[in-house]
């Protein structure tokens, strides 16, 4: 991570609960997958088998037909929408799916069952999963972005989520995006403004990012080496885009990756040294003597 913080903006917006919940256009949706052929979806049937306080049980069925030439695989993926959440959720999310191959013009009924499981969320105030009463729609589909066809039902049994549950998720949330891209859509979210990261000055390893040894003064020598080089070798390339990815990537850079990318100027006996000064294991020694400094600075310019 990042100066030893990592920012957890998605929350449960992971993968394709925030590209659908943001409407953001994607190439390839997930559950998406090619074909030979095409598939039909039809007859759509929800059957209730408990609506209980302790318990939603519902098995889904559907008729697929191969309606194409060619023999072929699909799969069919049920979605559930909560459409009167109270709490934070995502607009929708995989909850049941199984792999079919039809012949061409064959039709098979295709049976899911969702569990109870498949309508709750955590309520973080009374600490147990709970099922909202009211109207959740059953999505039926090839991907996420593909629903063929669309059921709604009403829960009529369940649990209204808790006070603490609701003001657990604040409203900044809700335009999703802004808490991705946005600092201060974050920081409304938080409730309180987001916790300066503090730089590692701890125990340096192989697998540092290069970014978290600059609180050291060899680390910084060998930080500001390794970016003067970066920007030498796009001097002249006018694409600010390009620098800023050769950046990211120097900066994300375990100091391992200094030895495999420093074209034998730079060996792990040495890398092993630096990382000794670094963590002060030889701080007595520069009292004595400044010799290991001097031969690695050396290093570093001829590198």
């Amino acid at each position: 991570g990042r100066h030893q913080q990592v920012e957890y903006r998605e929350g449960m917006h992971v993968g394709y609960r925030y590209f659908d919940s943001t409407e953001k256009p994607v190439l390839f949706p997930f559950g998406h997958g090619l074909t030979y052929t095409t598939f039909e979806f039809s007859a759509l049937k929800l059957d209730f088998l408990v609506d209980s306080l302790d318990d939603t049980q519902m098995d889904v069925s559907v008729t697929v037909t191969n309606s194409g030439i060619r023999h072929g695989h699909e799969v069919v993926q049920v979605y559930v929408k909560d459409c009167e959440r109270s709490v934070f959720r995502p607009i929708h999310e995989l909850k049941a799916f199984r792999k079919i191959y039809l012949a061409p013009q064959e039709s098979t009924t295709v049976k899911l069952h969702l569990g109870r499981d498949a309508f709750t969320f955590w309520d973080v105030g009374v600490r147990k999963w709970i099922v909202e009463p009211g109207r959740f729609e059953i999505q039926v589909g090839s991907s996420s972005r593909d629903i063929k066809l669309i059921e709604t039902i009403a829960v009529a049994k369940g649990f209204h989520a808790s006070r603490d549950a609701r003001s657990a998720h604040l409203p900044a949330y809700y335009p999703i995006q802004d808490i991705a891209d946005d600092d201060e859509g974050f920081t409304n979210a938080l409730g309180y403004p987001i916790p300066r990261p503090a730089m590692s000055n701890g125990y340096f390893t192989y697998n540092t990012p290069l970014r978290d040894i600059r609180t050291s003064w060899l680390g910084a020598k060998i930080y500001d080496r390794v970016m003067q080089r970066v920007y030498n070798s796009l001097a002249n390339r006018d694409d600010p885009l390009e620098y800023a990815m050769q950046r990211e990537f120097a900066e994300s850079m375990p100091l391992r990756g200094l030895v495999m990318f420093s074209n034998g100027r730079l060996n792990f006996d040495l890398l092993e040294l630096m990382l000794s000064v670094m963590n002060g294991e030889y701080a007595y020694m520069r009292a004595i003597c400044m010799a290991p400094a001097v031969l690695i600075s050396w290093a570093i310019m001829r590198w």
